[in-house]
Formats: C-alpha cells, structure tokens, sequence
C-alpha cells in the first residue's frame, strides 16, 4: 500500500498557531426570544451587532463561543442547535482571511442579557424593524435576517 505524500511535515499544534497567521474565525450568536426576535449589541461606534466573537489562538472554536457569550452576556447554559451562515472575506489590510459562523443557540431560560463594557445596549430585532437599526456592515445584517427567517445553512 502506496502512503500519501505529506502534505504539511510539522506539527499540528504548529500548524494551529500558523493557520491563526493565515485566518481568523470569529462566531456570532442568534439568540431569539419567545416572540422571534433576534437579540443584537450596539458597540461604542452606534453599530449593532450579533453577540459573539473572535477565537483566540490554540482555543476550541466551542469554548471560544462559549466564552464569549458568557462574557458579553452573562448566558452558560444554551444548545448550539445548528448553522445559520458561513462567510469569508479579506481583512481590511489584506494579511488574512476571516470566516464568520453564525449559530443557531437555543436557551429557554434567558431572558434579559447582562452586558460587558464592550457593549452600551441590547436590542431584539424582528423583520419589521431589521431597518431601523445601523448594523456594523451588511454582512451582518444578513445574518440576523437569515436568523430571522428561520434559514439555516445546512
């Protein structure tokens, strides 16, 4: 039996630490409340957001997410119960590639968040009003609509 060439002849822990270099992975949440709406953070600019964020260097893309709303939110126990959106662009530098995931969480005893400095206010969001609110970029305005809608990626 003939072996497969390698491909990439170091480690994986190293190879973890470089792919970090190439790409970042940053995740976002759509969390809805009894009614359907979508709950969305303003930042300091007057931009609205999805809760979540960035996967730190050598962490599980699980325990990143976890960690984040935990921290933006003040939310533990949730289900990650699917994919709603992938996308992929370049940074605004050109020195490396960002994909963004957006889960579907289900938490049934949440119900007002607890936010981190990082955050001046929440609002929840349906399809009636998606408009009235300045998002940080379209991207993530179509996440929280493709949320909204009950679409997912997979």
């Amino acid at each position: 039996m003939r072996k497969a060439p390698v491909l990439f002849p170091i480690p994986s822990d190293t190879l973890a630490y470089m792919s970090y270099d190439l790409f970042h992975i940053t995740q976002g949440a759509i969390i809805k409340n009894a009614d359907g709406a979508v709950l969305i953070l303003r930042i300091g600019n007057d931009r609205w957001i999805l809760p979540g964020g960035h996967v730190d260097k050598g962490e599980n893309w699980e325990d990143a997410f976890r960690r984040e709303l935990k921290e933006e939110l003040g939310l533990e126990d949730f289900k990650i119960k699917n994919i709603v959106d992938i996308r992929s662009w370049t940074s605004q530098d050109d020195s490396h590639n960002i994909y963004a995931l957006t889960f579907l969480i289900d938490a049934p005893d949440f119900k007002e968040p607890v936010l981190s400095d990082e955050h001046v206010e929440y609002a929840w969001v349906t399809l009636k009003n998606i408009d009235d609110y300045n998002f940080l970029d379209g991207r993530v305005r179509d996440r929280v609509r493709k949320g909204l809608e009950d679409k997912s990626f997979i």
